[in-house]
């Protein structure tokens, strides 16, 4: 049902249309830049870094972390000296446990 309401009157307002008109017609206008800020005084110095040196500690504990079992001696490895191609290089790393594949670009030069 209807409820009996006196009439409004709206006359002295704006609806949404009319205040989103007034909003875009403003238009936005900087201020007077104002006067800088005065330069603080600087802080203190930092301390100087020191460079760590490893002890002796450091150095057995990192050696025993190291597993050498993984990795083949300069003098189990044969004189490559005489290979002439990729192919042999390739192979003798399959050897020793290498995927194969192919050389680096900056490698095959080198035949």
């Amino acid at each position: 049902e209807a409820i009996d309401v006196p009439e409004v009157d709206l006359s002295n307002y704006y609806n949404k249309e009319q205040v989103d008109e007034k909003i875009e017609a403003i238009e936005l206008i900087p201020g007077p830049q104002g006067e800088p800020g005065k330069d603080g005084a600087d802080g203190a110095p930092g301390k100087d870094g020191q460079d760590y040196v490893l002890t002796d500690a450091d150095k057995i504990e990192i050696a025993a972390s190291v597993n050498l079992e993984d990795y083949a001696k300069k003098t189990d490895i044969p004189d490559t000296s005489g290979f002439t191609t990729e192919e042999e290089v390739i192979a003798l790393i399959a050897e020793y446990g290498g995927s194969g594949g192919s050389l680096p670009v900056s490698e095959e030069g080198a035949f």
